[in-house]
C-alpha cells in the first residue's frame, strides 16, 4: 500500500474490527491488520497465488474466488508478473510496463461483496482493494455492504491500464451518494496509477470538529 493506512486510521479515529482485503495477494498486510487489532478476511482470484496465501496464513480466513459485478464465472488473465493479473485485459499497461505480458487466460469463480459477506458472522468496517482495474465492478456489487463500511482503502486508476477500468473520478461519483469522501490519494510511483483513501462523511466532520476545538484549547492555553 501507498498510503499509510494504520495512520489513517488514527487520523480519523475509525472504528474498525473487520477488514475484507479483495486480491490479498500472499498476505503482505497481516502484520499491519494484527497491528491494528481487526480481523483480516482475505479474497485472491489466482489460484496458484491462492495457494501461497493459504500456506503463509494457514489460520486466516482466505477465499479463492474473484470479485465482481455478478455470480457466476469470469475470465482471469494472468500476467509475468502475478500482481499485475486481472479479471479485465491489459491495455495501456502493456505500454507503460511492456516487461509484463499476459501468460495465459484461465476461468475463475466470481462473486460479488455482498454475496461473500452475507454469511459473516462480523461487520466489514474497511474494504481494500487490490484488484487491477476492477474496483468500480466490485463496488457496484457491494451496495449493501458499504452501509456497514467505515473506509476504503483501493487501487486507483487516471489512465485505461486495463481495458474498461473504472477511472478515480467514476469511484469518487460512485461512492459520494453511499457517504464516502476521498481524503487522500496518492500516486507516488505512476502518474497514471495509484492509491486512494475513502472516509465516511461522519468521519471527516467529527475530525475537523476535533481539530478546530484542539487550535481552540490551544489559543486558550497561550492566551493564559
Amino acid at each position: 500500500m501507498i498510503i499509510d493506512l494504520q495512520k489513517m486510521v488514527a487520523e480519523y479515529a475509525l472504528p474498525i474490527r473487520a477488514v475484507l482485503h479483495v486480491g490479498a495477494h500472499h498476505g503482505q498486510e497481516d502484520e499491519l491488520y494484527q497491528q491494528l487489532g481487526v480481523r483480516p478476511i482475505y479474497v485472491e482470484a489466482n489460484p496458484e497465488v491462492f495457494t501461497v496465501l493459504t500456506e503463509n496464513l494457514p489460520e486466516r480466513e482466505c477465499f479463492n474466488v474473484a470479485i465482481s459485478d455478478h455470480i457466476g464465472t469470469t475470465e482471469f488473465h494472468v500476467t509475468s508478473f502475478d500482481q499485475s493479473s486481472s479479471i479485465l485485459p491489459l491495455k495501456k499497461h502493456k505500454e507503460i510496463y511492456p516487461d509484463i505480458v499476459e501468460k495465459k487466460l484461465i476461468q475463475v469463480p466470481c462473486t460479488t461483496i455482498d454475496e461473500l459477506t452475507k454469511d459473516l458472522d462480523v461487520p466489514i468496517d474497511l474494504l481494500n482493494m487490490d484488484i487491477q482495474g476492477a474496483e468500480l465492478m466490485a463496488l457496484h456489487g457491494a451496495t449493501r455492504t458499504l452501509g456497514d463500511v467505515k473506509c476504503i482503502m483501493t487501487e486507483v486508476n487516471r489512465a485505461e491500464l486495463y481495458e474498461g477500468c473504472g477511472m478515480i473520478g467514476d469511484l469518487d461519483q460512485f461512492l459520494n451518494p453511499f457517504g464516502f469522501r476521498r481524503v487522500v490519494s496518492d500516486f507516488k510511483y505512476h502518474k497514471s496509477w495509484g492509491d486512494a483513501f475513502y472516509v465516511r462523511s461522519e468521519f471527516v466532520k467529527s475530525r475537523s470538529i476535533l481539530g478546530t476545538m484542539k487550535k481552540v484549547l490551544g489559543l486558550e492555553r497561550h492566551s493564559a
